[in-house]
């Protein structure tokens, strides 16, 4: 990346300020401003109301105000009219976006967009470049903590009165030499990770920093994104930034894709997006806003403080607890012990400075939660996006992932395979009054059957007086009067229509796993549709990696149990479940083990298996509202945008693996402290024990930490 946004400036002192969570941001016809204080803002703007107003181009001058976001007025010349709002000023006033150049034209390829060098940012003062290289010796002074030292000022006393004393031996020497050696790595570890983790921010930094136009008063601003509302309108055009989370009014272009294999994302009026996204083709799109601020999915990624993702996960609280509350506790019982074995008070103080220098390393409560916050980064940047602690902590104890097959495990898009006819009726028939019972149904298995009647050139049915069951079953009368009932195993049998003399057709469909649409017209089969749906890609390789760590995939499914079970056959799964009942009931029937699952399915489609589920994981993310899907499930939801299902099950295991790597952490950290802090202190062995001790797991955290998880590097493979 050539910016740092962590060196953006306040406008008035010059203070580093985030550009995301600045306190106030303002636009100047300089372009964008950041404060870091409300009484700075206002300071600004009194001194820049005495410079020469500019002119202007308002929309109410020369232009239709009813007229649609992007349609430009003649420009006209006035005075600087005052602002509507605090929070912009006109458009025609400031800058235009500017876009970095790409020696490309047209349509960029995947090679292009991993380079990163094409994304557009709307000039905002104050933004240095970043340095060449990553100085640690600077990020370690940036995050370094005065108490830090205290442990080692304690080490330095007792080594001066036992040198005043004549009793400093080889030990207290090699002790404040190992523990100077690790304060020092220790703080170069914490500095490192947490370059890491800023270089993996950055890019995400930059994006939710974008600014939007929107129309407020009759007049075309620049909005910073924090300050967008909900329900304004936003005009995005090629090679910018989706400032917003929302659903397109007008306009249709090609997103840019969250992994560089993947395709363009097609979007078009009524289709959702997320903030982040860059337009590649087409546009310009219009925009209304349902998330802002720091409600957008991916700017809870980036929150810090209590209450955030990153703060309130339960590995950083316990390394956080350790360093800083356990420490000094550990080191005052070593010295109370140490005195009471007769050492003399400076060895005493020794070997308590010693027990607190190596209990509070930055490396339990810095370099760790970097660590994390680097993996979170990584995992934003594919798609998938853990909105809370409490959410990352429960999936890392799912062991049930269920499924939900329609447009989740398969394609959701099925086609017509077979059509079995009865009764002296033909296929055309059968297929025509299908097509004219479920054209007032929005469901996929409807979608096919039309799909295929004009496929075979022929014309629907006409039917009346429609009652849609679930799914794709309905009954309606024919134009003759005759009742015409189309739908499943147990719609029909709901309405006392015999299927048994069709049972064996029926099971030899559903054997091949395809499901089954039955067709009754006055009481009686005629006929029998056979839909065929592929699998989603890697759909095979997930259920196989889910195994391999333990794991359980379910499938879960309205279709019949012989068509899911064949589904499962294919994916080597044996646990099915067919929905016989509401799928919230089943959902919780499997929670009934004390573990934790997790249900995959679609927002809007799946949302009763949803709600159920210990942990949603809404295949797509959160790309529309739902009145069956309220805001407290949102809350507690992992997001996967995109349309890969492998992603789904890597942010599961991804979870597993966050927690495994940070115990592990843990562990060699506190049992090689606890070892040579109790040998020391008992006089055991020596003094110098302890940061040895502590250097040798600073070698273990070292190498750990440099590894990503496999979750991650899979999503990568």
């Amino acid at each position: 990346m050539n910016r740092d946004l962590s060196s953006a400036r306040c406008g008035s002192c010059g203070a580093p300020v985030d550009p995301l969570f600045a306190p106030k941001v303002r636009v100047f016809e300089s372009g964008v401003v950041y404060f870091c204080s409300v009484a700075h803002a206002e300071s600004y703007e009194a001194e820049a109301r005495h410079e020469a107003p500019p002119e202007t181009r308002l929309l109410s001058e020369g232009a239709d105000q009813d007229a649609p976001l992007g349609v430009e007025g003649e420009a006209t010349a006035g005075s600087f009219p005052a602002p509507i709002s605090s929070r912009g000023q006109p458009l025609a006033a400031l800058p235009p976006v500017e876009s970095r150049p790409h020696p490309a034209t047209g349509p960029l390829s995947s090679e292009d967009r991993e380079s990163e060098t094409f994304w557009p940012v709307a000039a905002r003062p104050g933004i240095e470049p970043a340095p060449p290289a990553f100085d640690w010796a600077r990020e370690a002074a940036r995050l370094s903590d005065p108490l830090e030292l205290l442990p080692f000022f304690l080490l330095i006393v007792p080594l001066g009165v036992a040198a005043y004393l004549g009793e400093a031996s080889v030990d207290l020497v090699l002790t404040v030499a190992l523990s100077a050696l690790f304060l020092i790595l220790g703080r170069q570890l914490a500095a490192e990770v947490s370059g890491r983790a800023t270089e993996s921010l950055a890019p995400l930094r930059e994006r939710m920093a974008a600014v939007g136009r929107t129309i407020r008063g009759g007049r075309r601003l620049w909005i910073a994104a924090q300050d967008l509302l909900p329900g304004e309108e936003v005009e995005v055009r090629a090679r910018e930034i989706v400032p917003v989370d929302g659903v397109v009014v007008r306009g249709s272009a090609k997103l840019e894709p969250f992994t560089p294999d993947a395709p363009e994302i097609e979007v078009h009026q009524a289709s959702a997006v997320v903030a982040g996204r860059c337009v590649l083709e087409g546009g310009p799109l219009h925009v209304a806003a349902n998330r802002t601020g720091r409600e957008r999915a991916f700017s809870l990624v980036l929150q810090e403080g209590k209450g955030s993702l990153i703060d309130d996960y339960s590995i950083v609280r316990v390394g956080r607890w350790l360093a800083v509350g356990i420490a000094p506790i550990l080191a005052l019982l070593s010295t109370i012990v140490s005195l009471y074995l007769a050492s003399t008070w400076w060895r005493a103080v020794f070997v308590g400075a010693a027990t607190w220098l190596a209990w509070s390393t930055p490396i339990l409560h810095r370099a760790l939660r970097e660590r994390i916050w680097w993996v979170l980064g990584e995992a934003a940047a594919r798609g998938i996006v853990f909105p809370r602690a409490s959410v990352l902590e429960t999936s890392s104890h799912v062991g049930t992932a269920v499924f939900c097959t329609r447009g989740t495990l398969l394609k959701g898009d099925p086609v017509v395979a077979e059509i079995h006819a009865f009764r002296d009726t033909s296929r055309e028939r059968v297929i025509s009054l299908a097509a004219g019972a479920l054209r007032s149904v929005h469901h996929p298995a409807a979608r096919a059957t039309i799909v295929a009647l004009e496929s075979m050139s022929l014309p629907p049915e006409t039917c009346r007086s429609h009652s849609a069951g679930t799914g794709a079953s309905v009954r309606c009368l024919t134009r003759d009067g005759e009742e015409l009932i189309v739908g499943g195993r147990e719609f029909l049998l709901r309405h006392k229509i015999s299927i048994a003399w069709i049972e064996e057709k029926l099971r030899g469909i559903e054997g091949e796993g395809q499901s089954a649409l039955i067709v009754a017209l006055g009481g009686h089969v005629i006929g029998v549709i056979a839909l065929s749906d592929e699998l989603s890609p890697g759909a095979r390789a997930t259920m196989q990696n889910l195994l391999m760590r333990g794991i359980e995939p379910a499938l879960l499914s309205g279709g019949s149990r012989d068509t899911l079970e064949a589904i499962a056959k294919r994916l080597g799964i044996d646990h099915v479940r067919s929905e016989s009942t509401e799928r919230k009931e089943e959902v919780e029937r499997l929670r009934t083990a004390g573990v934790p699952v997790a249900v995959i399915g679609q927002l809007g489609t799946d949302d009763r298996a949803l709600s159920g589920a210990d942990v949603p994981i809404l295949f797509g993310g959160l790309n529309s509202f739902s009145s069956t899907f309220p805001p407290r499930d949102e809350r507690r939801s992992v997001s996967v945008y995109g349309s890969h299902l492998p992603t789904c099950g890597q942010a599961i295991l991804l979870a597993h693996d966050l927690r495994q790597s940070g115990i592990e952490l843990l562990l060699v950290h506190s049992v090689t402290a606890a070892f040579a802090t109790v040998a020391a202190t008992l006089a055991v062995v020596p003094i110098a024990t302890i940061p040895g001790l502590s250097l040798v797991s600073y070698l273990l955290s070292k190498r750990l930490m440099a590894r990503a998880p496999k979750a991650l590097s899979s999503l990568d493979s």
